[in-house]
């Protein structure tokens, strides 16, 4: 039996409660320690879930009783538990964005090559069918390349009486919009394409310069919204990420065998139209939809996280996809326009 310890019980994104229920219907695996700097929020999850977890008085404490630590921690936070984890010999599995800086993300990744455990970032997207089946039809049709074009928003933060919280400050984020939606597409594309990005400018805006901060006010530090132009050598793309827009996300890549879109609505929809390779778009047009949601996203990543302790699967993404995400997110940010 494998022994899980959940690091940070979630808030007002609680992707930490969609892993525990994915741990929860695993036999391979027991949930018997959680660590949360708000102890009281631990033990309520605790007793919501009628869980047999010890709730720890310290993060070392729970690295005593774990073979995996599965961190779901506000992003400032990251590096270092990230770190003793894989200084402790513990498999890993890390939310997204890996650091809040590349200096950061450099030294996990160091670490991490002397590690032989299973260090997985939460990527979760990569799980959703309608992005297997885009990567089945580029891997099977297309040879190089061209665009990419990709949205992902939220609307939550477009409401200007939510208050100021730690996904609004440079200090305990990283970045705003950019490093919160940005590093799922920039991973999604990566692991589509299997093409690396290598030049981008951005253009961020914050709309909402204020908000409540207890009795007073505060200013927002990070971008509401960004637009991001990347260039490989041998593809662009542009990226639109936006906190205070619709919440959608929308890829559409397109090359010498065609050009493919999927939307991550309910249903996810998959659309595409191919084309033969030194030749004309053969008019066909292939529709398929998904009905499906990031909870299901969630439960095959775990699963699968326990699929490569157990049986060394690959496949996953890795400390090395998220340091190359989080050298991207830092490239457009010293370009920024």
């Amino acid at each position: 039996m494998i022994k899980v310890g959940l690091v940070g019980v979630g808030g007002t994104v609680s992707i930490a409660r969609m892993h525990l229920k994915a741990y929860l219907k695993d036999p391979r695996v027991s949930l018997v320690a959680i660590y949360n700097r708000s102890q009281a929020k631990a033990i309520k999850l605790v007793e919501e879930f009628n869980l047999d977890a010890k709730v720890c008085n310290s993060y070392e404490e729970l690295l005593d009783l774990v073979d995996v630590v599965d961190i779901c921690t506000p992003n400032y936070t990251h590096y270092e538990f990230a770190y003793k984890a894989i200084a402790k010999d513990k498999h890993l599995l890390l939310e997204k964005p890996m650091t809040v800086s590349l200096e950061e993300a450099e030294s996990l990744r160091k670490i991490a090559a002397s590690s032989k455990r299973v260090q997985m970032l939460g990527f979760s997207y990569r799980y959703a069918t309608v992005v297997e089946e885009m990567k089945k039809i580029i891997s099977e049709n297309f040879q190089n390349i061209y665009t990419v074009n990709c949205l992902f928003g939220g609307k939550r933060l477009s409401n200007p009486e939510v208050s100021l919280e730690w996904r609004m400050l440079k200090s305990l984020s990283g970045s705003g919009a950019w490093g919160d939606f940005g590093s799922h597409l920039l991973d999604l594309i990566h692991y589509l394409t299997e093409e690396e990005f290598t030049e981008a400018i951005k253009f961020s805006q914050t709309f909402i310069k204020e908000r409540k901060a207890g009795e007073s006010t505060g200013f927002v530090e990070n971008d509401d919204a960004t637009a991001v132009i990347l260039r490989s050598n041998k593809m662009i793309g542009t990226f639109l990420v936006s906190r205070v827009g619709a919440p959608e996300m929308n890829i559409q890549i397109a090359g010498d065998g065609g050009l493919v879109k999927a939307s991550m609505e309910n249903p996810n929809r998959l659309e595409f139209h191919p084309k033969i390779i030194g030749g004309p778009y053969t008019g066909e047009v292939i529709i398929k939809e998904y009905r499906e949601d990031n909870s299901l996203w969630i439960k095959r990543q775990i699963k699968h996280f326990i699929d490569c302790i157990i049986e060394q699967e690959k496949g996953y993404a890795t400390i090395e996809d998220g340091y190359y995400v989080q050298k991207l997110l830092q490239t457009a940010e010293t370009n920024l326009v």
